[in-house]
């Protein structure tokens, strides 16, 4: 998957759909081990990303860079490397699609307030409530891209039926 990624392969809209289902899965796993396991130097370091992405939305920026390292940090207080490895894989195949999910600036607000919920549950040491913002969370960014890709099938299709009947004509 991370072959695809790097060399621009497209994903199909189910591949992106399993993908998203399966990044839930493992991250609200990782949620209810990082609350349980979380050290005080797991929440420094989730409170400064949080500044700095607070800074960037200041500055006009988007989160596309910061909303991974928020989610790679919550899977490193779980203390399961394995864990963090395979989430890895999913921010590294899934760059260029949160470019596009962060490109709105209403998208990085929103994540931003949520993140900020999710430190909150993982302060508080509250698995439950941590779970339950993560999967409202993660439903946000599986809404948008099915319907991102929902939009790109339907835009692509008349370009298909066109260059179909063009071949025919020849």
């Amino acid at each position: 998957m991370v072959l695809f990624a790097e060399t621009n392969t497209p994903l199909s809209a189910a591949e992106v759909a399993q993908s998203v289902e399966l990044r839930s899965v493992l991250e609200s796993e990782a949620m209810r081990l990082a609350c349980l396991r979380r050290t005080q130097e797991d929440l420094d370091r989730l409170q400064q990303i949080l500044r700095d992405s607070a800074a960037a939305i200041a500055r006009g920026e988007t989160l596309a860079e910061f909303d991974p390292v928020f989610h790679k940090a919550i899977v490193a207080a779980t203390k399961n490397d394995v864990l963090l490895r395979f989430i890895n894989v999913f921010y590294r195949m899934s760059r260029k699609r949160r470019e596009i999910y962060f490109h709105e600036p209403q998208q990085s607000k929103r994540s931003h307030a949520q993140h900020l919920q999710l430190y909150g549950a993982i302060e508080a040491q509250d698995a439950e409530l941590g779970q339950q913002i993560l999967r409202r969370h993660l439903k946000g960014v599986d809404a948008y891209f099915r319907m991102f890709f929902s939009e790109s099938e339907k835009a692509a299709t008349p370009a298909k039926a066109t260059r179909k009947r063009t071949a025919t004509k020849r």
